[in-house]
């Protein structure tokens, strides 16, 4: 208990205290003692100086002396009888003939002024200390009686009191001092107990409670610091809770988040940013930013912006690696807690969203391209038979039909740009019911029977019995087959090979078209299926295609949950091939 600080201190201060005010008692004990004993025995000296002068007033002069010491040894004390001149008539004790004139004393003075005359003085006679009465002798004019005692005997009296009263004091002391041990322990106990529970609190362990809780103040205050334990943990569950959450949030969203205090020290990296800025975000926290993050551009932006927050932008792009196109956001955190400077750093992937910037810009470029050239034939031939004499009735036959085919092939872009609008937006999904593939392929080779005999290809089908139903959109499907069949018939030399197979395969229906057309270059492959895109521009739009055919078979079979591949040999001809789940 000694060791517990406040235990001492609080102790200490009561001892203090407490011998402080026995002390105080004690000195006044003592001094108040000594004056009412000076004043005892002031007045029994008097009182015996009285008798004394009463019984030697009817005493003859020659027998004082022996009057003197008789009384003396009845009294104990020294008697001393002085003439009105100071000369000393009898001395119980001494030669008179050998003391000095006694009418300068201090007690003489004192008693033929006054009546009475004390002294304490050292005797020059006897060589000690005594307390001196002296009063005026009754009958005999101008006589003085004295009595003294010796100074030691008084000492000897108050030398016994000072030493009970100093018995007393530590006595009281020590008791006192017992007395305060318990009262302070009693009061320190219930501290020290509170005082660990709110350290272990301090520290995170809200489980810890104060027992043995006093009925009084302590209690009260013991049952504040179990109630507090209480409604931390309860905070704290939901702060860790919030917490969490956050960084679950933080950690799923593809946004890169990194804060950092006005020294550019990391405070938090999520996953992502460590992904997007190749660094390890387990070990970066509380390390700078530049030493974490190995992007020139980024740290200059964040320089930059911290320094002029109001005229720097707050996003900046930037390169990362493997030819990514990031985009940093900045933002000052503010508020009382934060430290001065912090920021949050938002780090977005807009490779794709620059991706598809570029396909719209490019898509935009191939539609304005595709429209311009058959309106500029319609245009010119428009002119031309404006301008054309009636008698050329044949030539103006001619200009209309060059006029018909560029306006069906203009009505067949707007047609597939109108399809594949639709397909993006998912609105082709809307007619979904149970179809019969093998009908669906058997509906769309009847469709091109005139364009097969036209080229005179030799076209094999092979569709499997017992097909499964399977949930799609007939028409949809019928666009996407006819699509790849139309390739087939017209990238197809005349008097060429087409094969149709429907096969089932793992759960899925497997469509295959197979030519042996002019194929495809594998640096094209890819390509094939975005829009507008043409291996042989010139021969596809003299064809009449769109550029779109392959994107929109793209499009229905996704919309059905299927895949649509491609295999090729320049030279040899082509297999697409179409996968669809049951």
């Amino acid at each position: 208990m000694f060791h517990n600080r406040f235990f001492k201190k609080l102790f200490f201060s009561y001892l203090v205290l407490i011998t402080l005010g026995l002390g105080t008692l004690s000195v006044v004990s003592i001094r108040d003692f000594n004056k009412t004993y000076l004043d005892e025995v002031r007045e029994q000296l008097r009182n015996t100086a009285y008798l004394v002068g009463t019984n030697l007033t009817a005493t003859d002069v020659g027998r004082v002396n022996l009057k003197i010491k008789e009384l003396s040894t009845s009294i104990d004390a020294r008697i001393t009888l002085i003439f009105s001149d100071g000369s000393v008539l009898a001395d119980s004790e001494a030669d008179i003939n050998r003391m000095e004139n006694h009418n300068s004393r201090p007690e003489v003075v004192a008693a033929r002024a006054e009546g009475t005359g004390y002294a304490i003085r050292y005797s020059n006679t006897l060589g000690v200390e005594m307390m001196y009465c002296a009063m005026p002798l009754d009958g005999r004019e101008g006589g003085i009686v004295r009595v003294a005692i010796p100074l030691e005997r008084i000492k000897a009296v108050t030398h016994r009191i000072y030493f009970a009263v100093g018995i007393a004091f530590l006595v009281l002391t020590g008791l006192a001092a017992g007395m305060g041990y318990w009262l302070v322990s009693r009061i320190v106990r219930p501290i020290g107990a509170m005082v660990n529970a709110a350290e272990a609190i301090s520290a995170g362990d809200f489980d810890k409670k104060v027992e043995d809780i006093p009925a009084d103040e302590m209690g009260i205050l013991a049952r504040a610091i179990n109630s507090m334990s209480g409604e931390l943990r309860k905070k704290f569950a939901e702060i860790g809770h919030e917490k969490d959450t956050l960084n679950t949030v933080l950690s799923g969203i593809r946004e890169g988040v990194i804060a950092v205090d006005g020294r550019d020290k990391i405070l938090f990296a999520n996953h992502e940013a460590g992904v997007l800025l190749d660094f390890d975000t387990t070990k970066a926290s509380d390390t700078y930013i530049w030493e974490a993050v190995r992007n020139d551009r980024l740290i200059r932006f964040v320089k930059e912006y911290r320094a002029n927050p109001s005229t720097v932008p707050a996003f900046s792009d930037i390169n990362a690696p493997g030819l990514r196109q990031l985009r940093v956001y900045c933002a000052s955190i503010a508020g009382p807690q934060e430290p001065s400077g912090s920021m949050v750093i938002v780090v977005s992937d807009i490779t794709d969203a620059m991706k598809y910037e570029q396909l719209r810009r490019d898509f935009v470029a191939n539609v304005s391209h595709e429209l311009r050239t058959p309106l500029t034939f319609i245009k010119g031939y428009v002119e031309t038979l404006q301008d054309l004499p009636p008698e050329e009735r044949d030539k103006a036959k001619e200009f209309l039909a060059i006029i018909e085919k560029n306006v069906k092939q203009l009505t067949n872009l707007v047609e597939d740009l109108l399809d594949l609008a639709r397909l993006e937006s998912r609105e082709g999904i809307a007619r979904m019911r149970p179809a019969d593939i093998g009908e669906v392929v058997r509906r769309v080779l009847d469709n091109f029977k005139p364009a097969v005999m036209g080229k005179g290809h030799n076209v094999i089908v092979d569709i499997s019995e017992g097909l499964p139903l399977m949930q799609a959109d007939s028409d949809l499907l019928e666009k996407a087959i006819g699509n790849l069949i139309d390739n087939a018939v017209k990238y197809t030399p005349a008097g060429g090979r087409i094969e149709v197979c429907v096969k089932p395969s793992d759960k899925a229906v497997r469509i295959e078209v197979r030519d042996n057309g002019i194929g495809i270059p594998q640096a094209d492959m890819e390509r094939i299926f975005e829009r507008f895109y043409r291996v042989d521009k010139s021969r596809s739009r003299e064809m009449g295609g769109t550029g779109l055919g392959l994107a929109i078979v793209k499009h229905i079979v996704q919309l059905h949950h299927g895949e649509v591949t491609v295999q090729s040999t320049p030279g040899k001809g082509s297999v697409f091939t179409i996968s669809m789940p049951v």
